[in-house]
């Protein structure tokens, strides 16, 4: 049985790993229009994109040794593209 310790990052990377690749896809699509790209395109190639940030967010957060890190990461990483999010679109 695993510590109470791998379950919250398991959840943390799960769960984070999503929010912060969604929120990616959203700024790589708003700047993927603003660069000139047709808006469907440009979802779809953040869409596709999407997979890969979610693919490197997951195993990173498993490989995180510490929960306190990996949050404070995947708060930091949230919070810039938040602010990216404003100004892409």
């Amino acid at each position: 049985m695993a510590r109470p310790a791998v379950w919250l990052r398991v959840a943390a990377a799960v769960g984070g790993g999503f929010g912060l690749t969604s929120l990616a896809v959203g700024v790589l699509a708003g700047l993927l229009a603003r660069w000139g790209l047709p808006g469907a395109e440009a979802v779809v190639a953040a869409a596709m994109a999407g997979f890969l940030i979610y693919l490197a967010v997951l195993l990173w957060g498993l490989a995180c040794q510490s929960t306190w890190r990996l949050s404070g990461w995947l708060a930091l990483w949230v919070a810039a593209l938040a602010c990216a999010w404003r100004w892409a679109l």
